[in-house]
């Protein structure tokens, strides 16, 4: 039967007739979907799979980004804040240790942050906005006093609220994947303003 289903073409596979369970042949045989073709090739798998996880990384990186560096930027042009460590005068281990380590640790501590949070609200806004709150808290070091950090970390954590609702660990590794991209569109940054 199975054999018999895969040799049909497509249209006549996605009618079905009474009695055959084409749904259940459907996945089995094309777990990506069925395309026009009579198997899905890599560009439509590519398409399916790796398309909506770049959109997502490139679309909450930008909107976290933006905002959060226009505060830094200007708070750091006036000074209020105190002075960090800047991204020339900080050693190799140290800038590897802010662009990929950080962001993985500060992801797994987000996750464990709202899982104590929860417990006293169910509520996705509330839960959100007193994680970010910590967060900008966490950051007071910067020169911003943390506030670029509370936007970003919003932003982050409407990110990971939304995966987690796939999968705890495709929301820890698509958050980490946008903090990594924020830290790294912020080191640019301050590199070509040698900052």
């Amino acid at each position: 039967m199975v054999l018999w289903c895969l040799r049909q073409p497509v249209k006549s596979r996605l009618a079905g007739s009474p009695g055959t369970p084409h749904r259940f042949l459907e996945t089995v045989a094309y777990p990506f979907g069925v395309s026009d073709d009579e198997t899905p090739g890599l560009a439509v798998r590519f398409k399916r799979t790796v398309l909506p996880v770049i959109r997502t990384l490139a679309g909450h990186m930008l909107v976290a980004w933006c905002p959060s560096e226009l505060v830094l930027l200007t708070l750091n042009s006036l000074g209020p804040g105190q002075r960090g460590l800047s991204f020339s005068d900080a050693p190799t281990e140290t800038l590897l240790s802010m662009l990929f380590f950080a962001p993985c640790v500060e992801t797994y501590m987000m996750h464990f942050i709202f899982v104590a949070l929860r417990k006293g609200s169910r509520n996705e806004i509330l839960v959100n906005a007193a994680s970010a709150a910590l967060w900008g808290v966490l950051h007071f070091h910067t020169a911003s006093w943390g506030l670029h950090a509370i936007w970003s970390f919003g932003v982050m954590g409407r990110c990971y609220l939304r995966q987690e609702k796939t999968s705890v660990q495709r929301a820890i590794v698509i958050t980490a994947g946008v903090h990594v991209g924020i830290n790294m569109l912020s080191f640019i940054t301050w590199k070509l303003l040698n900052v």
